[in-house]
């Protein structure tokens, strides 16, 4: 090893075999950095390299540190706002929330906003309801979503069953129809709304029926039964959704408007009764699909158009639509598809055409009423297998000879009614093959003039009889005194001569007696006096004698009225309500005079027909008698 000196007089040592010096102090080197060289000082080729690569890296690694110092100071901050914004924000909105919840009105469970957005949101994706209805603030929609809010479980969830979202169904759809139908106003609640009862038991128990709300063993709504409990506002048309409705029966209400076309999707209905309120519109043309309906009950309201929509409900068996606006051209096609009728009263309409005897066929038929429309013919022949008991044509504008061959083939005809029709002709004898006929009514026809005929001396099951303005002629025959089952005995305002039979005093039924407004004369019989039952007796405009105080002693009288006024006095009578002179017109015997409908031509008289009652399972007789308060 040789030794060379320095400048400076210091020794360093340097390795003849090539190696690379050794650094015996590294604070040599940093003293060198720190005070530099001069231009002409040249360091050691290996020394020079060191020192070169060192000075870089450390430059570099100030850099980075410094670099992500900022970095993570600005991330830090960032953060920091980010927090301070979010507090503030939820500071806020809790604020906010506080401020709505006192502001809000007093209830006894306020309800949370998310519960009646959960409601509104499942009706709409359930197409129970629309957006526009549900979301609309104070519609029967927006009610009911609110009322089915305030539950535990606002809505039905992932792990509800079948049945619990049906039942969920239905007593949204029953909490709406109440608000729908101003159930506020109702005369008797039934508990409707009421959030601490099951929606089964909004309805009140009787010993044959129940009213409110039915349901089968599943809890599905099958009967709603609100007869005459005022009722009032349009059907919503989410009865549509009550798919095990079987019964409907709102009757003696105010409900207006038209008849929705969801209530065709009530597949299982069998009964609907919707009479005596303020429907408009036609029948919906959906009602064909309600294959399972046996009542459809729509009288008197407001429907016009056709019956297109229910020709051929093969389950149908009573057909009630009297009392409204139908039209419709009456053929051998009319309603020929409902093979199950037992009662149809089409009658107060506007039909016009034949009377639709094929519908007499099949062994069901028994009520036929279609008084008070346009049909113009009778058909000539009817089937031999007929059923029908009950037929009521008055006030139809039927001409041409009268049917007497058809009619009489009506064997089991109990109920004939022909007032107001223009057959002609003389009055049929053939009508007393009728055995089991009990009322007869030919008031105000055109027959040819003659005596009453002979034949009906046969028809002794009759009750009620009206030969009024028929053109009579002739006496009064004494074998009447034989109907002892007579309970009206009608001959008004005909041409009939002679006395008034003794024989009426047998009559122990008779409750009604107008013979005035024809000829009589004579003495009345002291023997009318016996037939104990009489309530309303008028003989006025007659030539008829006598005293009639007799007959005032009878218990039941309530009206009778006989030529007893002055000057003539030819009836001596205390009780006379309206006493008339033939001389001396007065103003009261005149109305009495004058009021058709007083004087038994209005057939109503005794409209009767069994009725099926589906809350009690039984028939129930109808009879509708007219009482003459005057």
């Amino acid at each position: 090893m040789m030794e060379n000196a320095s400048e400076d007089g210091s020794a360093s040592s340097i390795s003849t075999s090539g190696e690379p010096p050794i650094v015996e102090e590294r604070g040599e080197v940093a003293s060198s950095r720190e005070h530099g060289m001069g231009s002409g000082d040249l360091p050691l080729s290996g020394e020079s390299g060191f020192m070169v690569v060192e000075s870089e890296n450390h430059s570099k690694r100030k850099k980075r540190i410094f670099i992500l110092s900022i970095v993570g100071v600005f991330v830090i901050l960032l953060i920091a706002v980010i927090v301070l914004a979010v507090m503030l924000g939820k500071d806020s909105s809790v604020s906010d929330s506080s401020k709505a919840i006192n502001n809000a009105p007093s209830t006894d469970t306020d309800t949370p906003l998310t519960k009646i957005d959960q409601v509104r949101g499942y009706v709409v994706s359930e197409k129970y309801s629309t957006s526009k209805d549900v979301y609309e603030e104070g519609t029967p929609q927006d009610l009911a979503a609110q009322f089915m809010a305030l539950d535990d479980n606002a809505v039905p969830h992932e792990t509800s069953t079948t049945s619990e979202k049906f039942q969920w169904k239905d007593r949204y759809v029953m909490t709406l129809f109440y608000y729908a139908m101003g159930g506020e106003n109702w005369r008797v609640s039934f508990d409707f709304a009421n959030r601490n009862e099951e929606t089964c038991d909004w309805g009140m128990s009787f010993v044959r029926f129940r009213e409110g709300i039915s349901c089968n063993k599943n809890g599905r709504v099958t009967q709603i039964i609100l007869d005459q409990n005022q009722l009032k506002g349009n059907l919503p048309t989410e009865v549509g959704l009550l798919d095990s409705l079987q019964v409907l029966s709102a009757a003696g209400n105010s409900i207006s408007g038209s008849i929705p076309n969801q209530i065709g999707t009530l597949f299982s209905i069998r009964f609907l009764h919707l009479f005596e309120n303020e429907l408009t519109g036609t029948i919906p043309k959906t009602f064909m699909f309600l294959q399972n309906l046996e009542d459809l009950s729509l009288e008197d309201n407001m429907l016009t158009g056709d019956l297109t929509s229910i020709k051929d409900m093969g389950r149908l068996k009573y057909l009630f639509l009297e009392g409204n606006g139908f039209s419709q051209h009456v053929d051998s096609t009319f309603l020929a598809n409902l093979p199950s009728l037992q009662i149809i009263d089409l009658s107060e309409n506007s039909f016009h055409g034949n009377v639709p005897a094929h519908l007499f066929s099949g062994g069901s038929l028994g009520v036929f009423d279609m008084h008070r429309n346009s049909l113009t013919s009778f058909p000539d022949v009817v089937p031999e297998d007929t059923t029908v008991r009950f037929l009521a044509l008055q006030f139809n504008p039927l001409s041409g000879p009268f049917p007497a061959s058809t009619i009489s083939r009506l064997e089991n005809l109990e109920h004939l009614d022909l007032t107001s029709t223009k057959f002609e002709g003389t009055m049929p004898e053939e009508i007393a093959s009728l055995k089991k006929l009990d009322y007869l009514f030919l008031a105000d026809t055109s027959f040819t003039p003659g005596p009453i005929p002979d034949s009906f001396k046969n028809l002794t099951a009759l009750v009620d009889l009206s030969l009024k303005h028929s053109s009579r002629t002739g006496m009064i025959p004494s074998w009447i005194g034989n109907l002892n089952g007579l309970v009206l005995l009608d001959l008004d305002s005909n041409e009939l001569t002679g006395g008034v039979p003794r024989e009426i005093g047998n009559m122990t039924e008779l409750a009604f007696l107008f013979l005035h407004r024809n000829r009589l004369v004579g003495t009345v019989p002291e023997e009318v006096g016996m037939a104990k039952r009489l309530s309303y007796v008028f003989l006025d405009h007659n030539s008829l004698s006598g005293n009639l105080d007799v007959m005032c002693n009878t218990p039941p009288l309530k009206r009778v009225t006989s030529d007893c006024g002055s000057p003539s006095n030819e009836i001596t009578c205390t009780c006379c309500r309206v006493c008339c002179d033939d001389n001396n017109v007065t103003a009261e015997c005149t109305e009495h005079n004058q009021n058709d409908f007083l004087m038994m031509l209005d057939p109503n008289w005794s409209t009767r027909y069994d009725r099926y009652d589906p809350w009690s399972g039984r028939h129930v007789y109808v009879y509708r008698d007219f009482n003459i308060t005057g």
